[in-house]
């Protein structure tokens, strides 16, 4: 049975998670295991994906639930018809794929997979900064259901979601990438997300607490914990999601993604070293924000940028201020 500290740990990530993913349709399953992996450096859990992951399947399919129907009168049907097939095809993949990975295997997997969709999110920011010569990226397009390859992104964001869904409970990440691509109200996008993952959260929790599955009795009070913080953070989450600034939530998910996954990349080898590699994230992290701040404020300021600037220039403008 779980102590008071885990009770406290798996509170807190759950209600945190789900504040998230009422505000902006993903997030809780990247916060949860994110922190889950931390709190393990800190020797309060076990660390195991596959038990976050479980523990993840248990409240998603309540909160999901509950958010499919609160906002089921602004859900866009043909983004739910386009994105749940490849979702739960992916789902039974990603299953299939973390039962049969080692603990370490399974953490350094993912940590890798969500570095390299934040570099991919935000890799215009990076060449930005990186090349100051690099041409202007356009307005982003509004996603359109007459143009095909907007179509064949929503299909593979639902795919990559399903199969990350599956191996790690979070589904969010490949949408973080879309969104970085075209744009969509986000009450419309919250609510055809939430109608796709609570029925995809129904066949992942019989995946994994069906016959044979994970399910364990014993810890009944993470679990009732869990459902308590989750209903909670939902609430909250609702409350203030016209509040709050989108792109805000989406800089401190990645960063919190970002710097959590450095420390599952160097999973398996000592805690200092894993404490490092965050560091170093976090320093790579608030360098490039400063950099990119710097060019925001020279902007704003009425000097001109150097004609060469200009790419780096508009990726300042686009990038989240936490994230560079």
């Amino acid at each position: 049975m779980a102590g008071a500290a885990e009770l406290a740990v798996v509170g807190c990530l759950t209600f945190f998670g789900n504040v998230a993913y009422a505000m902006t349709s993903f997030g809780n399953g990247v916060i949860f295991q994110t922190g889950w992996h931390c709190a393990q450096l800190a020797g309060l859990c076990d660390g195991s994906v596959v038990s976050a992951t479980t523990s993840l399947s248990i409240f998603m399919t309540l909160t999901r639930t509950i958010q499919g129907v609160h906002l089921r009168k602004s859900y866009q049907p043909w983004i739910v018809a386009h994105m749940l097939p490849p979702t739960l095809l992916g789902l039974l993949a990603g299953v299939a794929l973390i039962f049969r990975l080692p603990v370490v295997a399974a953490q350094r997997t993912m940590g890798c997979l969500f570095l390299s969709i934040m570099g991919f999110k935000y890799r215009r920011t990076l060449l930005g900064l990186a090349r100051p010569g690099a041409v202007a990226a356009p307005p982003m397009p509004a996603l359109d259901r007459g143009n095909k390859r907007h179509r064949a992104a929503v299909v593979a964001a639902g795919f990559a979601g399903g199969i990350m869904s599956g191996m790690f409970g979070t589904p969010g990440p490949p949408v973080m990438v879309l969104l970085s691509f075209v744009a969509v109200d986000p009450l419309l996008w919250r609510a055809s997300s939430a109608v796709v993952t609570a029925v995809m959260t129904y066949l992942q929790l019989y995946l994994y607490l069906g016959p044979g599955a994970q399910y364990d009795g014993a810890a009944w009070p993470s679990y009732a914990t869990m459902i308590a913080a989750a209903l909670a953070g939902l609430a909250a989450g609702n409350a203030l999601a016209d509040s709050v600034d989108q792109d805000f939530m989406q800089r401190a998910i990645a960063v919190f993604l970002t710097t959590g996954a450095a420390a599952m990349v160097a999973a398996g080898t000592d805690p200092a070293a894993q404490l490092l590699a965050v560091a170093a994230a976090a320093a790579v992290l608030a360098l490039c924000a400063c950099a990119a701040r710097r060019r925001r404020d020279t902007a704003g300021a009425g000097v001109e940028l150097p004609a060469q600037d200009s790419g780096a220039r508009a990726a300042a403008d686009d990038e989240p201020a936490a994230v560079v």
